[in-house]
């Protein structure tokens, strides 16, 4: 997630100003479209869309072990 936001600032707002709020939510709304359009290597090159769909039809946890599986073992999962 952090990587999210550090790409987004880099390549979407740094260097941009913004006279109101509304047009900032609207350049914030338009690269999350855009990012969920790009091919992402660290979920073998799937748009996230794409791979969403891809878990829930396999039914398998992102974080291993089945959908009634809700406890995360992974302290970068939950930020425990």
């Amino acid at each position: 997630m952090e990587s999210f936001f550090y790409t987004m600032k880099i390549e979407w707002i740094r260097g941009r100003t913004f006279a109101t709020f509304t047009e900032l939510e609207a350049a914030l709304k338009a690269y999350i479209r855009f990012y969920n359009h790009c091919l992402h290597p660290g979920i073998d090159y799937h748009t996230p869309e794409e791979y969403e769909k891809l878990v829930v039809r396999s039914r398998v946890h992102f974080f291993g072990g089945g959908p009634q599986e809700q406890q995360c073992l992974s302290s970068a999962c939950c930020g425990l």
